[in-house]
């Protein structure tokens, strides 16, 4: 049919306007022939459409629609097809375990059927919902065969969001020089392929990584050009992930009202989008800000709202963050609240220990070694310290390395051994 083919043609080019008239009126014209087939193609790249440009319960309604035709025609291609949508929209809601569900069946049915598309898709989701979960080993396996599936059918643009997924675990377990290596994959295959979407992808991941290493004025040209793709193609998401990584950025230079400002603009954006996740991480930096400015009480409010949120979604590593900013907010308190700091500071380290999160472990320690040392253990702070520094060192944070050594300092000035001061 051409006014599918004509929607598919503008979708593949971000043209999402005008990809929506004309799948729209080839639904239409499918409805009104009784063309089964075209129902559920029309409908699946509809919800492909409304996904991109952030409009979820479209979307999903979409999908589900889509899944029911192809079920009906027994067209189990387009019933895989349809799951992985529905998948990625409940991932964007964080309804994990229902996002699990749909892929899986949805790869049972490409298995089945021998679709390897829908089945790479369906694996590259259950990686991203194990990655979100912190569940990384289960996540770098999916990837692994999905990556397999890619290379034996030559498929760039799969190969591509699979070295993009990879990257992103390395990321978040501080593997920094694994995870550039795949983003220049990822960045030359999206490149070769003409994904502006994946492209810009890769520039915020970029971007995260200069943040990581103060490096604030690349950081920001990253997030900036992404922000500009993303708006360009309507990807709210993206451009909500772009404000909040601003955000991020002006909130380490101390620059709080500008800070607080684009976290309120990407905060609306994951309203608008019911993306719970993305709210909770901004709710979580508004409170790291609040308590950098003394202000306690509203620190502590923000923090257990996102707390809450994290617990509801099953976000282990969200959690723990909130238990790092709420142990903070105790200890500085008046008077201080050391056991409730103390508990929250070790509660904290076990999660990161679990997710791997090496500098998230190390910033915590350090945190504990300083509480310690305000009790006057100097014993427990001094091995705090040097475990922080070793775990610092190993990731190459070297402001992590050199606050830890100020550490040290302070406890042996406390002792009254100059020399080693």
């Amino acid at each position: 049919m051409l006014l599918y083919k004509l929607g598919e043609m503008h979708r593949a080019r971000d043209e999402n306007l005008k990809a929506l008239s004309f799948l729209q009126e080839a639904l239409e014209v499918a409805r009104s022939t009784g063309d089964s087939k075209y129902i559920g193609l029309s409908l699946i790249q509809i919800g492909h459409v409304h996904r991109a440009r952030g409009h979820l319960h479209d979307a999903e309604l979409a999908y589900t629609q889509a899944r029911d035709a192809c079920i009906s025609s027994g067209r189990e291609s387009g019933t895989a097809e349809a799951l992985n949508g529905l998948g990625a929209v409940l991932s964007c809601w964080s309804r994990q375990k229902e996002a699990e569900a749909a892929y899986q069946e949805a790869g049972d049915i490409s298995t089945r059927c021998g679709d390897v598309r829908s089945k790479v898709d369906a694996l590259e989701g259950l990686g991203t919902v194990f990655s979100d979960q912190s569940r990384y080993a289960e996540a770098i396996l999916c990837y692994t065969e999905a990556m397999k599936l890619c290379d034996n059918a030559s498929d760039w643009h799969g190969k591509a969001h699979v070295a993009l997924g990879l990257a992103i675990i390395h990321r978040a377990q501080s593997e920094h020089a694994k995870c550039e290596a795949l983003l220049d994959e990822a960045r030359t295959m999206y490149t070769r392929v003409g994904d502006q979407r994946g492209q810009a992808d890769v520039l915020v991941e970029f971007g995260h990584i200069h943040s990581f290493r103060s490096r604030y004025t690349e950081a920001e040209g990253c997030f900036t050009q992404a922000h500009n793709i993303f708006d360009g193609i309507n990807f709210q998401r993206g451009v909500a992930s772009c404000f909040a990584a601003m955000g991020d950025i002006y909130r380490c230079r101390s620059h709080w009202d500008d800070a607080i400002e684009f976290y309120r603009k990407a905060a609306q954006a994951y309203e608008r989008l019911g993306e719970k996740r993305g709210r909770a991480n901004v709710l979580l930096s508004i409170g790291h800000i609040q308590r950098l400015r003394s202000q306690l009480e509203d620190a502590e409010r923000w923090y257990i709202e996102a707390r809450d949120t994290y617990h509801q979604i099953g976000d282990q590593h969200g959690r723990a963050n909130v238990l790092v900013g709420l142990g903070e907010v105790y200890r500085i308190r008046s008077p201080p609240q050391h056991l409730e700091a103390e508990a929250s500071f070790l509660e904290a380290r076990e999660i990161f220990s679990v997710v791997g999160d090496e500098l998230g472990g190390a910033n915590v320690l350090l945190r504990l070694a300083d509480l310690q040392r305000a009790q006057r253990k100097y014993t427990a702070a001094e091995t705090a310290y040097t475990d922080s520094r070793q775990i610092y060192q190993h990731i190459g944070n070297r402001l992590g390395v050199t606050n830890a050594l100020l550490g040290l300092g302070h406890v042996n000035l406390a002792r009254d051994n100059y020399p080693v001061a």
